[in-house]
């Protein structure tokens, strides 16, 4: 669920910035290297940025290994040396 609201989000902000960028950077006299000049042409850029960590969020969270409530530590205990039967 995490990782849906994640990737979600993260897909969002970076299509909303990707346009607002193209918007405001048709206004920039000097193209794009003016941005960081002005705060409404940074913005997009900042939506980007988070968008893209969003969405690194999202593959991270997919990747890392969940086991079911209890059975991977028991498990794992079992085959460590002076644990498990006998």
């Amino acid at each position: 669920m995490r990782r849906r609201v994640w990737l979600i989000g993260g897909l969002s902000l970076v299509m909303v910035g990707v346009f607002g960028a193209g918007y405001t950077g048709r206004d920039l006299a000097r193209g794009i290297t003016e941005a960081p000049s002005h705060w409404w042409s940074t913005a997009p850029w900042i939506g980007i940025v988070l968008g893209v960590g969003l969405l690194v969020l999202a593959r991270i969270s997919h990747q890392r290994p969940t086991a079911p409530s209890g059975t991977y530590s028991t498990e794992r205990r079992a085959q460590e040396p002076g644990h498990g039967p006998g």
